[in-house]
């Protein structure tokens, strides 16, 4: 395994618009603390492999590390969004047309897609359909990625417990995020400090590979809903210092 896959620096400062507004911008913070969890598993996972030590005290903090990962990489997507439709809403976005900010700072000033009734992917497909841009491609990477990684980030946040027998091969038996395995594998190297027999979720699902994954998925997301819009994206900037081999 690789030692070091990336790096990230933590020095954040507001980005001041007016004289009137200063907007912390914590997309930014949240995707670099994603990057600062996934790196700290890295770690754990290289030195049980170095020592072949599968199981050991360090396993909760790996996990800690892993789960820390996934919600924040995910948060920062819901992060960027409100933020995007804020700046309309507040000073009109410099970088978009005016009708199209002047369509978000209406929508956003009726609640729209500013509550918790509209999904993250909502959010984004919200702002596309105001600025008359096209819609993602549903079905390819980064959105197949992101709408997975949303799936993870909900099983974890509405835990519910599923028991079933180690190895059981009857898919009928499975249920929730467990049914998705399919769908995951080739996304990312499934935890290595597991066994083979032990179920996906949150077993196997819970490592390095999935927080690099979620790392990755979030910033190659907003590159391209950025592209779309016609606007930088802010994760571009924050590669310069996350440094994704």
């Amino acid at each position: 395994m690789t030692e070091k896959i990336f790096t990230a620096k933590c020095n954040i400062r507001p980005i001041f618009y007016s004289a009137m507004y200063s907007i912390e911008l914590l997309s930014i913070q949240l995707i670099r603390s994603a990057t600062l969890f996934a790196q700290k598993a890295l770690e754990i996972e290289s030195e049980c492999l170095r020592k072949k030590e599968g199981k050991n005290e360090k396993n909760s903090e790996h996990a800690s590390y892993v789960i820390g990962s996934i919600i924040t990489a995910t948060a920062s997507l819901e992060a960027n969004i409100n933020e995007i439709f804020c700046d309309a809403a507040r000073l009109g976005h410099g970088k978009l047309n005016k009708l199209t900010s002047d369509l978000m700072r209406k929508m956003w000033k009726h609640g729209i897609p500013r509550t918790s009734s509209f999904t993250i992917l909502e959010k984004y497909e919200i702002a596309l359909n105001l600025s008359n841009k096209d819609d993602f491609d549903h079905g390819k990477f980064p959105y197949q990625d992101v709408h997975l990684l949303i799936k993870i980030r909900n099983a974890l946040m509405h835990y519910e417990p599923v028991p079933e027998l180690i190895g059981e091969k009857s898919r009928e038996k499975v249920k929730g995020i467990a049914r998705c395995e399919e769908a995951f594998r080739g996304r990312f190297d499934f935890n290595p400090l597991t066994g083979i027999g032990n179920p996906f979720f949150p077993d196997k699902c819970l490592g390095f590979g999935c927080a690099e994954w979620a790392v990755k998925s979030c910033i190659a997301f907003v590159d391209d809903f950025s592209s779309r819009m016609g606007i930088e994206s802010k994760f571009r900037r924050v590669k310069s210092v996350i440094k994704i081999e």
